[in-house]
């Protein structure tokens, strides 16, 4: 599916992004303007705390329902591998209690001959233990 394969490219430039304090080119490309505020001030404020992220994340593709050009998808992605950790490695909130899987929901759009996110949603927590 050419949708996810566009989010989970954007998603490992997110995640490059927030280790080289730095916006790289695919996530401005591949993220609406609205998502990409959203972003943009997660990353400004990862900078300035020093935090980081895993190089990888440990995420599922729950579901996805692609069209020609639109595209659902819902994604579980565990915690402690795709949260931000400070330099000693403990959580910028006090958190903690990491162990669960976020539930995310993204909407994406075919622009341009371009995958976008054009929405992202955090909706609770999905079931399951620990990734081995």
């Amino acid at each position: 599916d050419p949708a996810v394969l566009a989010w989970k490219q954007t998603l490992e430039a997110v995640g490059g992004s927030v280790n080289s304090g730095k916006l790289l080119e695919p996530v401005r490309a591949s993220m609406a303007k609205k998502v990409l505020r959203r972003y943009v001030s997660s990353l400004n404020q990862a900078k300035s705390g020093g935090w980081h992220v895993e190089p990888v994340g440990k995420v599922t593709v729950e579901s996805a329902e692609t069209t020609a050009s639109r595209s659902k998808l819902t994604t579980c992605s565990w915690a402690p591998s795709t949260v931000y950790f400070t330099k000693d490695g403990s959580s910028p909130d006090g958190d903690e209690n990491f162990d669960v899987w976020h539930k995310n929901r993204y909407e994406l759009a075919l622009r341009d001959g371009h995958w976008r996110i054009t929405s992202v949603e955090s909706d609770g927590n999905c079931p399951g233990r620990p990734p081995v």
